[in-house]
């Protein structure tokens, strides 16, 4: 019996193999969700120039302490004027928001709190220096660091980029993810079904989450369980422009389970086996390629749906985070209450589960059966418990990590 690989050992195999990809450069709107190829760094401060927060007359802090009466008022700046003059000693000028603060002005008396008269303003309240005023690099200075290489852009980022009076930025080339599907008994989604034959679910749910994690699906055709046809099927997928090529079924002990076998005779078989549930059968090699050493990265995934969709989250996911120079992390996690014991058997279990809330506490329900061939569940699925290899048991209301994946 092979010994079981251990999942971040394979995680850290797999990521060895590979590395970030060129770069190329993309508008600002088609940033959005792409991982940034060099550190970016403001070239403006900001705000550039010390400005009004609010609308209102600009001051001088000590000139109100001075002059207790209405302030004469010297004329009116607003947002976009260029030559603004300098404020006048002892008055007042009316001001709006975004607005150069004139020099010799400190403050800024939101109007709310004056009483203008005929060509003076009257001022309500304590006055502190520097109140309702924007300094120049008060949130950000140039030269320093905006966003860092490795960043997945995000519209949160767009704002900041915009401000920076950025148009284009360099993101990492989307990795071209092939999928290869296997078996005599699964055809495409819009065939009719012989007796004995199923719907190929693996391949559209691979492709979304390829998408999903940055990359860009190829799909191939389904290949029968048979030697000469998986052969054309990798040598196919071989001449084609991939970064790394997923396969789907024929990992495991079946008399027709031959992506192994023949990932041996057409490259190399790095591992098969991994400590985890669903998924086991997960194999990891490379693809010799014509008219180039560098071969072509294989992870084979198990041909159970659920199987297939956990493996990669837990080893496509960091696969195509290091092909986009992305730092390799988890899913997004949340922890929750158990709604039903559970039991584990030694390896890293992932189950899937249904969360609910109770304006307190997520609480993590399993959801359809447990099989990992059951792809009905996953519908109704918001992500997996984690279960490490070394808790046997769990029991209800105990707390566990889930990874969301319905955010």
């Amino acid at each position: 019996m092979s010994t079981l690989i251990p999942v971040e050992n394979a995680q850290s195999a797999i990521c060895a193999q590979l590395r970030p990809l060129a770069p190329e450069t993309v508008s600002l709107l088609d940033a959005v969700g792409r991982v940034l190829a060099v550190d970016i760094p403001a070239t403006l401060d900001q705000p550039p120039f010390t400005n009004a927060a609010m609308d209102g007359y600009a001051i001088r802090a000590e000139d109100v302490r001075n002059l207790p009466g209405p302030l004469p008022v010297d004329g009116v700046t607003a947002a976009g004027d260029g030559m603004v003059p300098p404020l006048r000693p002892g008055h007042a000028r009316r001001i709006m928001t975004g607005a150069p603060l004139p020099d010799g002005a400190d403050s800024v008396v939101p109007v709310e709190l004056t009483t203008p008269g005929q060509g003076t303003v009257a001022l309500h309240g304590a006055i502190q220096p520097g109140q309702h005023v924007r300094h120049r690099g008060e949130d950000l200075r140039a030269g320093a660091l905006l966003l860092c290489a490795g960043h997945r852009i995000h519209a949160l980022d767009v704002g900041a980029l915009a401000g920076q009076g950025i148009a284009q930025i360099s993101v990492t080339r989307r990795p071209r993810v092939g999928i290869l599907a296997t078996g005599d008994e699964v055809r495409p989604a819009g065939e009719a079904l012989k007796p004995g034959q199923i719907y190929d679910a693996n391949t559209p749910a691979v492709a979304a989450l390829i998408r999903e994690f940055g990359g860009e699906p190829v799909a191939f055709p389904i290949v029968r369980d048979d030697a000469d046809h998986l052969q054309a099927g990798l040598i196919q997928a071989g001449e084609a422009e991939l970064d790394l090529l997923l396969t789907s079924a024929g990992v495991s002990m079946g008399d027709y389970d031959l992506v192994k076998q023949m990932l041996g005779e057409l490259g190399t078989v790095e591992f098969w086996k991994v400590a985890i549930k669903p998924g086991k059968p997960l194999a990891f090699g490379s693809l010799r390629r014509t008219g180039t050493e560098t071969p072509l990265p294989l992870i084979g995934l198990p041909g159970n749906p659920v199987a297939a969709v956990a493996a990669c989250m837990v080893f496509v996911r960091p696969a195509i985070q290091t092909l986009l120079g992305e730092p390799v992390t988890p899913p997004f996690q949340i922890t929750a209450r158990l709604a039903e014991p559970l039991h584990n058997s030694g390896r890293r279990q992932f189950v899937r589960t249904r969360l609910t809330w109770d304006s307190t506490t997520y609480t993590a329900h399993t959801a359809g059966l447990a099989g990992s061939a059951n792809v009905a569940g996953l519908a109704h699925s918001d992500g997996f418990i984690v279960i490490p290899e070394d808790v046997a048991e769990l029991e209800v209301g105990d707390a566990v990590l889930v990874w969301a994946v319905r955010k």
